[in-house]
């Protein structure tokens, strides 16, 4: 939650702040009336309030599954058609001066925000179901981008990553092991560094899981891991490699005859181990390996807004999970 409020006060402070400041400068610049920033202020406010009424209005369709594609880009056209308006007639510009300052604040204004989307809080879509049920499908998440700047991810993290098999996706799950502990799973049981673990956040639908060994897809073998693809982005060269994993890259049931009392693997240095809630609809280290700690993109703080299959129908608006914090 404290990470929902920072992001909407730093949304807050850009728009009623800085971007004044900015329309300011840029009315110069165009040759228009010299304005203080405190008149500035007070049409910013204005502006603020079209869009917080094209919100609601889009919220509103939203809550009662209005559907219709064309219904947000009318509100957003009629929402820039009154912004400029508001310019217009405040700033006793022409039309073409008007167009020509609220596009210029814009783009400055999203280029004051675009460090913020990139280096501290950035959003993520949860698109499938292989965290249910702590994250639905349909729940959008602020994701911390600094959370890992001075210390690794912890036990019971939920963390957005980049996959050793997928290198151009981003995927979330929670972290279960870090560098130095041993995981196996055991039925429906995990086990880490020899005890088990209690977890009431998890969702079985089927069968029993076993890790180690890593599984494999035959439809996919790429993501079991393998040097030639590793070798692209890790720092493990053949024999270290070989080390780490070829106890754990045979068939369950060649890896039963070898070590018929087990044979827990260990994370290596620089990376953890990470599982999804929904244990038997979830691809993750159990498939494709540990994660790398260059490869966590940050921890999952706030649920900032859901929408999916709940009370309202298949696409309506889950109200209770908005600012659930994780």
């Amino acid at each position: 939650m404290f990470l929902l409020i920072a992001f909407w006060l730093c949304f807050i402070f850009v728009y009623l702040i800085i971007h004044p400041f900015i329309l300011s400068e840029f009315s110069k610049k165009l040759k228009l009336e010299s304005l203080q920033f405190k008149s500035v202020f007070r049409i910013n406010l204005l502006l603020v309030a079209v869009q917080i009424l094209s919100l609601v209005l889009s919220f509103i369709l939203t809550l009662f599954n209005l559907r219709n594609p064309l219904l947000p880009i009318a509100i957003s056209i009629l929402a820039l058609v009154i912004q400029i308006r508001i310019i217009k007639s405040r700033f006793n510009a022409g039309i073409l001066k008007s167009i020509a300052l609220y596009v210029s604040t814009f783009i400055a204004t999203v280029c004051i925000m675009i460090p913020t989307r990139f280096f501290v809080v950035a959003p993520y879509n949860m698109p499938s179901g292989s965290m249910e049920d702590t994250l639905l499908l349909g729940d959008r998440i602020l994701v911390n981008k600094l959370a890992y700047a001075f210390q690794a991810p912890k036990r019971g993290d939920i963390v957005v990553l980049v996959p050793p098999h997928e290198r151009s996706k981003n995927f979330i799950k929670r972290t279960v092991a870090v560098a130095g502990d041993t995981v196996e799973v055991r039925s429906r049981t995990l086990i880490v560094n020899g005890k088990s673990v209690e977890e009431n956040y998890t969702k079985h639908t089927g069968g029993s899981d076993m890790f180690p060994p890593f599984r494999y897809y035959s439809i996919a073998p790429q993501y079991q891991p393998n040097f030639e693809s590793w070798s692209n982005f890790s720092d493990f060269d053949e024999a270290s490699f070989n080390k780490t994993f070829q106890d754990y890259l045979l068939s369950p049931r060649e890896f039963m005859r070898r070590f018929p009392s087990g044979n827990p693997f260990r994370v290596p240095e620089g990376y953890i181990f990470v599982m999804g809630d929904n244990r038997d609809n979830s691809l993750d280290s159990r498939v494709w390996g540990p994660v790398a700690l260059e490869d966590i993109k940050g921890q999952a703080h706030v649920i900032y807004w859901s929408q999916g299959a709940g009370v309202l129908g298949k696409n309506g608006v889950r109200l209770s999970r908005i600012g659930t914090s994780l």
